[in-house]
């Protein structure tokens, strides 16, 4: 029904706005970065409008400050037992690229920090979003600690190839250390040698 407002910003409390459009005002429920985008009273804002209605609410209209987060907030109460609480909740301790980079993850850990959702909930969404983040086009970013262990491994097999070792092998056992962290070099090169000289004999 509602794809968008824009108007002038009559009042705004943390979780809600009001918007005056064209002389109606219209009471918008926010989650806690759209309210922190909002300008100030008398100011023009433009809401990205999910509506709902139910017996026990009637209706109501969850605003936000762009296209991405209405579509989280919308996949986001998709999920069985996420309702609109939730999702603002969700919407409110964490961004889109928080939740994304979480679900990659798996990090129910910060999932469950929201409150209102916990472990058991938390465990649920990331298995209930784990294909669908890809309808986003947000990049999780790669934590630093991973991004040095992947060049690491890649000079680590430049390094490998070098001494005569095949890529494939290489690569069979540098899947055998997929969870080792390493601060250097010199250390996965000696690993993969104890690994394939193991797997030789």
């Amino acid at each position: 029904m509602f794809a968008f407002l824009c108007g002038k910003v009559v009042d705004k409390q943390p979780g809600s706005v009001v918007i005056d459009c064209n002389g109606v005002g219209y009471a918008v429920e926010v989650p806690n970065g759209t309210f922190s985008a909002l300008p100030a009273e008398g100011d023009t804002f433009k809401l990205f409008i999910h509506f709902a209605m139910s017996e026990s609410d009637g209706i109501r209209l969850f605003g936000f400050a762009s296209p991405e987060e209405k579509k989280m907030f919308q996949l986001l109460i998709s999920i069985s037992r996420i309702g609109p609480k939730i999702g603002l909740a969700i919407l409110s301790a964490l961004s889109v690229k928080n939740i994304i980079q979480s679900v990659s993850d798996e990090n129910d850990d910060l999932l469950a920090t929201v409150p209102g959702l916990g472990k058991k909930s938390a465990k649920r969404l990331i298995m209930e979003l784990k294909d669908k983040v890809d309808k986003f086009n947000v990049v999780p970013e790669i934590s630093p600690v991973a991004k040095l262990n992947s060049d690491l491994f890649k000079e680590a097999e430049e390094a490998l190839i070098t001494l005569g070792y095949k890529s494939f092998a290489i690569q069979k056992a540098f899947a055998e250390m997929k969870n080792d962290v390493f601060s250097n070099t010199e250390d996965i090169v000696k690993k993969t040698i104890k690994i394939l000289y193991k797997n030789r004999s």
